[in-house]
């Protein structure tokens, strides 16, 4: 385990020291507790981001290619140029 030191305001100190005491626990047990929380809201925000892009990214994807199509169609409509 690494030691960290850790500068905050005083009235949040004086808060987490309460509630570490009403829980039962020590503040760097709390503090750790809540850092770990803090991390997995996190990282279910970024999961959330991520799979927006990434459905974003599939209709973009989509659009290309039906415009691929349309150009494609446009060319084959077109009279040979070598024959």
């Amino acid at each position: 385990m690494t030691a960290i030191t850790l500068q905050m305001e005083d009235f949040i100190l004086q808060e987490t020291e309460k509630l570490s005491k009403e829980a039962g626990t020590t503040r760097d047990k709390y503090i750790s507790l809540a850092l770990t929380f803090y991390n997995k809201i996190m990282l279910q925000e970024q999961s959330t981001e991520n799979k927006e892009l990434a459905l974003q990214f599939a209709k973009a994807s989509v659009l290309c290619r039906e415009e691929s199509m349309n150009v494609l169609a446009e060319f084959e409509q077109l009279p040979e140029l070598y024959d």
